[in-house]
């Protein structure tokens, strides 16, 4: 449920609650009876209570709260907290979840059920009832509430209530230890891991089971900081899972490693290959090693759902991890290998998605700069994504652009610009030919990929490589580039005119690094002066633009630079007042 209707649940719970226990209290008094108790349990959380119907009075005097009655309000108060702003944003995206709670909510959520808990003891004290008494169950929700709430904090309120439990002779379970972990992974205290560890070390050994290890390996998961500290995280995570399947001495018996504990290991693995990809100090050996480590875990979580016979054990996110590691460490034929195992293997192994396709396709562009052979192998699984994921199944957001955009680039990167504007052509009719049909059929959305201004640039800086290149034949390019910018404003106009009637279009801007791109091939051909006069259409063009309120238009030093060195060039300004260069 949202937030929102999370929290309007448990006020309601809440409110129930307390009639509950007023009722109780008050039974036996008269009519005239003085009210203070009925005000001390409706000041206990700010709440003034509403009348009760005659029903609802009848209710209330044959129905007393138990430990589970408050265990029930207590739990809709912690289930109300998503995961606030302490949590790592980049799991909680990647596995999709759903609108975090901010951290003042989950706070306020936090407090609301330890005050429940302080009311259950309070009450069952004062009326000598164990089953009021709270149970390691009760402190388990509150020691949870708060591990979520992203309190700065929390760690500590969290390790306070495992006292207070333990002073009260009650043995902890397993949600309670599952907590500390929970509270230390979304923590942001430098040493929260050595901690976390440390605590983990004083667990009983009869009640450590799988649930508690990987919430262990979640904290190890969750480190942030230098990647030489994560790369130690990502090791213990190993560590761990080898503990669990040979046991350590600790265990009294066997735990066997579940999908939770292999799927957070792939996750933190390729994590750490993406982040090494993007840090240019890191060798790519290391990023490799870390891409085959989340490989290693993916089979034997592959072998252990087989084995034990596990439909769909295998989540899509999984397989997409372990692609994502292979994307950052350039092994476009690993992660096919991967790819097609999980066709192969089919109950077990997910139906791959868009986003599957689209990695493999990233994978083999990434590697376009250096293999004759990158580009092709790209529209083939570009192909394949066309042919083998339903029309029905297709989102049609960035992620498909982001698909068609990485072939084009690969194209672009081997210099073959024609079949890469090909490409882009092939898009743009389709685009154009949903778009029709949209409108005419009243739809809300135009299913189909969409080109956006990338698109468009990767093409024109070839044409702008080949012109340098090839400056006897700038003038073609110059021609191409235009007709693809002519294209850009015209998608441009049409969307804005559809913009209130259908959603998803194509976000095709022209902004001032494509003038600029053209003009920098104007100032490739041989003869400048012949292209003097377009530039400066293009110089005005620009500006118009600006005026009519694109502002990504706006001439800028480059604009500038590309006009005055075409000018020199041409002699232009030699022997005049240099009026030009002065008006620029």
């Amino acid at each position: 449920a949202p937030p929102a209707a999370s929290r309007e649940a448990a006020l309601r719970a809440e409110r129930l609650l307390l009639e509950m226990a007023k009722s109780d209290d008050s039974e036996g008094d008269n009519d005239n009876a003085d009210d203070e108790d009925a005000a001390h349990f409706d000041g206990w959380l700010g709440i003034r209570l509403d009348s009760p119907t005659a029903d609802a009075q009848y209710l209330m005097e044959l129905v007393s709260p138990r430990a589970i009655s408050f265990n029930t309000v207590m739990t809709a108060w912690a289930k109300s907290v998503h995961g606030s702003e302490g949590t790592d944003k980049r799991s909680r995206s990647r596995r999709g979840r759903g609108k975090p709670t901010s951290r003042s909510d989950g706070t306020y959520a936090a407090k609301r059920a330890e005050a429940i808990l302080k009311l259950m003891i309070d009450i069952s004290s004062e009326a000598k009832d164990y089953h009021l008494a709270p149970t390691a169950a009760s402190f388990g929700i509150v020691m949870q509430a708060w591990a979520k709430s992203g309190h700065p904090e929390a760690t500590s309120k969290v390790l306070k209530l495992l006292d207070d439990l333990q002073h009260r002779n009650i043995r902890p379970t397993v949600p309670s230890y599952v907590a500390v972990m929970t509270s230390f992974s979304r923590s942001d205290a430098v040493d929260a891991v050595h901690e976390a560890d440390q605590f983990f070390s004083t667990i009983p050994g009869d009640i450590i089971n799988a649930e508690l290890c990987n919430a262990l390996i979640g904290v190890h998961a969750r480190v942030k900081g230098k990647l030489s500290n994560r790369y130690v995280s990502c090791r213990r995570i190993d560590e761990i899972i080898e503990q669990m399947s040979s046991g350590d001495g600790r265990f009294i018996e066997q735990v066997i490693p579940d999908r939770i504990t292999y799927g957070t290991a792939i996750m933190a693995w390729s994590m750490l290959a993406n982040d090494g990809a993007a840090d240019s100090t890191e060798p790519l050996s290391t990023t490799r090693e870390c891409a085959e480590r989340a490989r290693s875990h993916f089979n034997h979580l592959l072998h252990m759902c087989g084995h034990m016979q596990i439909p769909h054990g295998i989540s899509v996110h999984n397989l997409n991890d372990c692609l994502r590691a292979y994307l950052a460490a350039r092994m476009p034929a690993e992660a096919e290998s991967v790819f097609s195992l999980s066709i192969q293997n089919r109950p077990f192994t997910p139906r791959p998605d868009t986003t599957s396709y689209s990695l493999i396709v990233q994978a083999h562009a990434s590697c376009a700069t250096h293999e004759a052979f990158a580009a092709d192998m790209a529209l083939y699984w570009l192909r394949q994504f066309e042919e083998n994921v339903p029309e029905k199944s297709r989102r049609y957001d960035f992620s498909d652009t982001q698909l068609w955009n990485a072939v084009i680039d690969a194209f672009c990167t081997r210099n073959k610009v024609s079949k890469a504007e090909e490409l882009l052509q092939e898009m743009i009719r389709r685009y154009e030919r949903e778009l029709e049909y949209s409108i005419s059929e009243s739809r809300s959305e135009v299913r189909a990929p969409r080109p956006n201004t990338h698109s468009f640039a990767s093409c024109l800086s070839a044409y702008l490589r080949l012109a340098e290149e090839e400056p006897s034949s700038a003038g073609e390019y110059a021609k191409r580039a235009e007709n693809l910018i002519d294209k850009m404003e015209e998608m441009h106009s049409k969307s804005r005119q559809q913009a209130q009637s259908l959603s998803r279009l194509a976000r095709v801007k022209p902004n001032s690094a494509v003038y600029n791109t053209l003009l920098s091939i104007y100032s490739k051909a041989e003869d400048v002066q012949a292209y003097l006069e377009k530039s400066e259409d293009v110089f005005e063009r620009m500006k118009r633009k600006c005026s009519e309120g694109n502002e990504s238009c706006a001439p800028d030093k480059y604009t500038l630079t590309c006009l005055l060195n075409m000018y020199t060039k041409s002699n232009v300004l030699e022997g005049k007042a240099d009026a030009k260069a002065i008006d620029l």
